[in-house]
């Protein structure tokens, strides 16, 4: 009787032995598992265009809005170019600045400038804005039509220039005036509207700050002037 006491008391302290090591086990894989929790996002951007077309006449240049988002705290020198499809450079079709620097979590916004030289030939390209920073490398499509650079002998009296018309598409708002000056057409209308062109046939809109109707707007001496309700002056550049 004596000896099955003993042989039962040692089941028990083996039982509570094997029990005891499982909840160290468990315990530490647990503490293992909490440790998955931490690490972040890598450094990252986002870049997007606020126009995807433009139409430039040969030695001609317009501009579009770029926008750079940083993403799990990147910061740095961001390079720029211009790319066809394949990732090549097209000659005599340039984009400046070079760079935008992104040195907060906010988004970085640049007003990019496309250059076009009079040797390029007009046509569509199908273009990338390319944006590099170390291994990352972002694109943004760009759609670049080139005209033809105007000139060439004057005409006769039936036709040419202001006899035949085409309608293009209407811009919303009621536009009173229109003047050209420096390369570019400025037109204005009603509500502060105020849109820019290089060819006449694609418009910008751009911001004017009023919401005051534009009667009128002319060009001289390197700057546009608008003119509106309630005494309204707007000035460019």
């Amino acid at each position: 009787m004596k000896t099955l006491r003993l042989y039962g008391a040692g089941l028990l302290v083996a039982l509570l032995l094997v029990l005891a090591a499982c909840n160290i086990n468990g315990g530490g894989s647990g503490g293992s598992g909490g440790g998955g929790g931490g690490g972040g996002g890598s450094p990252d951007f986002t870049l997007s265009l606020n126009s995807t077309s433009l139409s430039i006449q040969q030695g001609g240049s317009d501009t579009t809005q770029l926008t750079i988002t940083p993403q799990g705290g990147f910061t740095g020198t961001v390079n720029l170019s211009l790319v066809d499809g394949s990732g090549n450079l097209v000659p005599g079709i340039t984009l400046a600045p070079p760079s935008v620097n992104v040195t907060g979590s906010g988004a970085v916004t640049q007003d990019l400038t496309v250059n076009v030289a009079t040797s390029v030939a007009p046509n569509t390209y199908n273009l990338q804005v390319r944006a590099t920073n170390g291994s990352l490398t972002k694109t943004a499509g760009l759609s670049l039509t080139v005209t033809a650079s105007g000139g060439g002998g004057g005409g006769g009296g039936g036709s040419g220039v202001g006899t035949t018309w085409t309608l293009r598409t209407p811009q919303g708002n009621r536009l009173f005036g229109v003047a050209y000056g420096n390369n570019i057409f400025v037109a204005v209308g009603e509500l502060g509207t105020i849109l820019t062109s290089r060819d006449g046939v694609n418009w910008t809109q751009r911001t004017s700050g009023t919401s005051d109707s534009l009667r009128g707007v002319a060009y001289g001496n390197g700057t546009f002037v608008a003119v509106g309700s309630y005494g309204t002056i707007l000035t460019s550049p």
